[in-house]
Order: structure tokens, then C-alpha cells, then sequence
């Protein structure tokens, strides 16, 4: 059943293809239809039956003839000659712009080689997909990335570090087979489209099962939408290892931050300030609450300006809003600029000189994340016994690390990368 199936994966896949190739190369596809049509309508005037008709006309294509055929076309009207002499001419050099366009495109949209095995696939060469290839050909791995659009400008950085690019849509079934998932160890399904990646998962399972059981594959498909992943994790659970089969970069990364630990990550830490309530600040808010809301001690500061419980801004997620009934002393909820300097003597005042005091600065603004930190760094200096100062960049490198002592730059791919690792 499994050769069934892939033969008529391939069988779709090649009739994909030549779809694709008469509607790019509308041109070639007329002359080709000409040269097969004149070629038989030539041969049958001559008198040959119809199947010695196409006979001869395929071996028009391969620049053989056979004298008998010829010397019964010589004896035909003038103008059956003519067109048989422009089929000559035109035959060889179709099949030489084929045989240029099959290494063309495969010099283009990648060819996995067939002893290939353990490789990984990353699908989606955006952000995220683009640093985990690199990151896995920083470490020895043979990697293949699949991408639907040609002209991303990643591509081509990534073709110059010798990772093999397929392109081609991961919505249609033979784009996994020439990726050769059969094959891979690990497999990153993290376009921008939820459903495409839960599919790709799919596919992949069905390519990778050989009878009961976990696939040896190990995959994980990246689903943004909170509501649509919980309804689908139940549904590849079983099939695939690790509990971040299906995963948000946001949630993932705010786990790695909690859990690893960067954030609360002494005992003496008693107060958390997180500036940026979006995604990612949520997110990172979320996992505390869930980590460390049992402690009595601990005061937690979120600060937005679209932060407006009455006026449609941005609303407390449900465990932040219970944690603040629980306990309102200890939330507070600031819809204020995070450079406002009023709340931040608020803030200071409010400190004891035992406070350990711990700021994720989470906002997409890496100019103004910087300018916190610092800022923050010096007006907290003496009103508490210790600072850690977490801030999210987006764009970042190790000298700008560097240039910043006693500040944590931490990046949201780069979280997820090593997440996932774990996972």
C-alpha cells in the first residue's frame, strides 16, 4: 500500500509539474503541440497508419529517421516536405530548452540527494525559519529549506552557506516527497500560515509512519492562533514526540525566559516589572503567574500604554486579571509611556532596600527597549539590593551584547531555537 501511495503522490507530482511548466512556457508548449501534430498529419499523408504516424513523429524528436519514411515523404506535395523540414529544425531544439529548463530548475529548486539521511527541513524561509537553518548548519547538519516564493530575499544567503532550497508549495503532497521527509531527523514546519504548517504535519506522518506507532520523525509545526492549536495538538499528540509538536513563538520563547531561568531566577526576587503587554509580554506575564503565582511576595508591575481596562485598550489576560483579584496590592497595572519618569519614582519609592527587582523590557521597539534599560539602571541604582535588567531585541548582534554590561539581550528567535532544542 505505501508504494501504492507514493507512486500516486509522484504520478500527481509530475502532473503538477507539467502544468506548471505549459503555463510558465506557454511558447514551448504551442511548438511542441505543432511539431507532434504536423508530424503525424505529415507521416499519415505519406500513407502510414496512424500508430506509425506517431512513431515516427517521436523519433523526429531524437533526430533519427528512418530512409524508407523519408523516401515516401519525398514523393508527397511540396508543402508536406517544407513542414517536415521545419519539424526537423524545431524537434532537437525543444528537446535542448527542455533539457536546459530540467537543469534550471534544478539547479533553482533544489535537488535533495537521494543517499541523503537525518537531514533537517525547515519550512518557511522567513524570520524564524531562515535562523533555524543557520543555526543548524552552524552545527554540522545538512539542512533543506522549503519555500513556496522564489524571489525571497533570503534565499540567497542561504543557498551561499550550502543549504539546499526547494521550492514549492508545501500545501500540494509531492513537495515533502522531493524534500525527502522519508528520510530527515527533524522537520520545522514555521511559515506564516497556521494551517499550511498543521498539514505539513499531516503529510509528514503519513510519509514517515511504517505501521503503528511515534514516528521516528521528529517535527514541530508553528500555530500562532491559541484556540486553533489546542484543538488540533490532540490530533498528532500520538505521532510525534516532545511537547512542542504544535507551539507560538511567543509562548515558547516566554517558557525558555521562565523556565531556563533568566527571569525571577533568584530566590531573593520579589518584584517583576514588564514593559510591553503585547504578544510577547503576555506571554512572558502568563508563564510567571503560572510558575510563581503561588508566592506571597512577589509584585508584579506591567506597564503599556495601550493598557486601558476602560477604554478598549488592551485588556489583563484571564491570569492576570485573577491573580490581581487575588491580590490587588500586588499588581499594578500602568497604561503609562515606559519612559514616563513620574511612574518609575512610583516604582522606586515603593521599593524596599532588601528589593530584588527584575524588568523584562518586551516592546518591538529596540531603540527605545535600549533607552529603558539604561534609564532604568541608573534611577534604580540604591533604592534596591539587587537589578536584573532582560531586554527583547529584534535586531541585535554579540558586539551590541557586549556594549551593554549587566543588561540581558535575549531575542525571540532565538528563544524558540533553543526551545525547541530542549524539546
Amino acid at each position: 500500500m505505501n508504494v501504492v501511495r507514493d507512486l500516486r503522490m509522484l504520478a500527481t507530482g509530475a502532473a503538477n509539474e507539467l502544468v506548471g511548466l505549459i503555463r510558465s512556457h506557454p511558447v514551448g508548449a504551442a511548438l511542441l503541440g505543432f511539431v507532434v501534430a504536423s508530424g503525424v498529419a505529415i507521416h499519415v499523408t505519406a500513407g502510414l497508419s496512424p500508430v506509425s504516424a506517431a512513431y515516427e513523429t517521436l523519433r523526429l524528436f531524437i533526430d533519427s529517421a528512418d530512409a524508407s519514411v523519408d523516401a515516401r515523404v519525398d514523393r508527397a506535395p511540396g508543402w508536406v516536405v517544407t513542414l517536415l523540414w521545419i519539424d526537423r529544425f524545431l524537434a532537437p531544439a525543444i528537446v535542448a530548452g527542455a533539457v536546459l529548463e530540467v537543469v534550471h530548475r534544478v539547479s533553482r529548486h533544489g535537488a535533495v540527494r537521494p543517499w541523503w539521511r537525518n537531514h533537517v527541513i525547515v519550512v518557511g524561509a522567513g524570520g524564524l525559519g531562515s535562523a533555524l537553518a543557520r543555526h543548524h548548519v552552524r552545527r554540522g547538519r545538512k539542512v533543506v529549506v522549503v519555500e513556496i516564493d522564489g524571489d525571497n530575499p533570503n534565499l540567497e544567503g542561504l543557498r551561499s552557506l550550502g543549504i539546499t532550497v526547494v521550492e514549492g508549495d508545501i500545501r500540494q503532497a509531492h513537495t515533502l516527497v522531493r524534500a525527502r521527509v522519508e528520510r530527515a531527523a527533524q522537520l520545522f514546519a514555521v511559515s506564516g500560515d497556521d494551517i499550511a504548517n498543521f498539514s505539513c504535519l499531516l503529510r509528514a506522518s503519513r510519509l514517515t509512519h511504517r505501521g503503528a506507532g511515534i514516528a521516528r520523525l521528529r517535527a514541530h509545526a508553528l500555530v500562532a492562533d491559541d484556540e486553533l492549536r489546542a484543538r488540533l495538538y490532540p490530533l498528532v499528540a500520538e505521532q510525534f514526540q516532545g511537547t512542542d509538536v504544535l507551539f507560538d513563538a511567543f509562548g515558547l520563547a516566554a517558557y525558555d525566559l521562565v523556565h531556563a531561568p533568566r527571569i525571577l531566577k533568584t530566590a531573593g526576587a520579589t518584584c517583576l516589572v514588564v514593559a510591553g503587554y503585547g504578544k510577547f509580554g503576555s506571554a512572558v506575564v502568563e508563564e510567571v503567574l503560572a510558575v510563581h503565582g503561588h508566592r506571597t511576595d512577589l509584585h508584579l508591575w506591567v506597564v503599556d500604554p495601550r493598557l486601558e481596562e476602560k477604554s478598549g485598550g488592551l485588556k489583563p489576560s484571564p491570569g492576570l486579571a485573577a491573580f490581581k483579584a487575588a491580590r490587588p496590592s500586588q499588581v499594578h497595572l500602568e497604561d503609562k509611556d515606559m519612559l514616563d519618569r513620574d511612574l518609575w519614582k512610583r516604582l522606586t519609592n515603593s521599593l524596599g532596600p532588601d528589593a530584588h527587582l527584575d524588568f523584562a523590557i518586551c516592546t518591538d521597539n529596540d531603540a527605545r527597549n535600549v533607552a529603558f534599560a539604561l534609564a532604568m539602571r541608573g534611577e534604580t541604582k540604591g533604592h534596591c539590593a539587587a537589578i536584573q535588567i532582560i531586554i527583547r531585541m529584534l535586531d541585535w548582534s554579540q558586539a551590541e551584547h557586549d556594549a551593554l554590561p549587566g543588561i540581558d539581550v535575549v531575542s525571540v528567535t532565538n528563544l524558540v531555537i533553543q526551545g525547541l532544542n530542549r524539546g
